[in-house]
C-alpha cells in the first residue's frame, strides 16, 4: 500500500476536468504532487509491528484526511479500503478504530524530522529573484487556539481570566515564523496566555 507505486491507470483515472482541488485528490495523486518536496525515508524512531496501518500508510491517510473537505476518520478509512482493493487486491474493515489507534502511535520525533527535511528542501530551491533584495526575510505572527476542556488541558493551558470557571475552554498562545519567499512555516512555539507573544 504505497501511493507512489500504484497503477495510475487503475487507481487514479484522470478526471474529466483539467483542474481539481487537493482535497479531492486520491492518495496516488497526492503523493505524486508532494514527491518533489516530501521525503519520507527518515528512519522511524521505534520498532514497528507488522500491521495494516504502518507509520508510512498512516502518514499518507492522515495527511489526506487533514486536506480533505470531509476531514473524518471514516472518509480516510474509505480511501484505505479503495487503495487496498486496487493496489493489493486486499480489504480491511470499515471500522475507524485501527486507523485512530495508528494515528496515536505516530512518533512526533519522526514527524518533526520529516518537517525539517521539507523545510530544507523548499528553502534550498528558492530562486534568488524570489527573495527580497536577496535576503531571507522571516515573517512572525501570533495567534491562539482553544482545546478540549479537560483537567490536563486546564492545568497546562489556563482559561482566559475574563471567563467564568467552567464556562470556557483552555487556550494556548502560538507564535509562528514563516519564510516570506516560500510561505513555509519554519518554526512554531506555544505557551499559555500568560506568556507574551514577544517572549515566545
Amino acid at each position: 500500500m504505497n501511493p507512489s507505486s500504484c497503477s495510475r491507470s487503475r487507481c487514479c483515472p484522470r478526471p474529466g476536468s483539467r483542474f481539481r482541488s487537493v482535497s479531492a485528490m486520491c492518495l496516488c495523486d497526492l503523493a505524486a504532487l508532494l514527491a518533489p518536496w516530501l521525503s519520507l525515508d527518515a528512519p522511524y524512531p521505534a520498532t514497528v509491528r507488522e500491521r495494516l496501518f504502518t507509520p508510512l500508510r498512516t502518514f499518507w491517510l492522515f495527511l489526506s484526511q487533514v486536506l480533505s473537505a470531509d476531514g473524518t476518520c471514516r472518509e480516510a478509512v474509505r480511501k484505505a479500503q479503495a487503495w487496498l482493493a486496487v493496489s493489493e487486491a486486499g480489504e480491511t474493515s470499515p471500522s475507524t478504530s485501527a486507523f485512530c489507534q495508528a494515528r496515536r502511535r505516530i512518533k512526533e520525533a519522526w514527524l518533526r524530522l520529516i518537517s525539517q527535511r521539507l523545510i530544507e528542501t523548499v528553502e534550498s530551491t528558492t530562486l534568488r529573484g524570489e527573495r527580497w533584495r536577496d535576503h531571507d526575510v522571516k515573517v512572525i505572527d501570533g495567534s491562539s487556539v482553544s482545546m478540549p476542556d479537560t483537567r490536563v488541558n486546564r492545568k497546562r493551558w489556563p482559561q482566559p481570566k475574563g471567563q467564568r470557571p467552567g464556562c470556557g475552554f483552555p487556550v494556548a498562545r502560538i507564535v509562528g515564523v514563516f519564510s516570506l519567499a516560500t510561505g513555509v512555516l519554519l518554526a512554531l512555539r506555544n505557551g499559555s496566555l500568560e506568556t507574551q507573544e514577544r517572549a515566545l
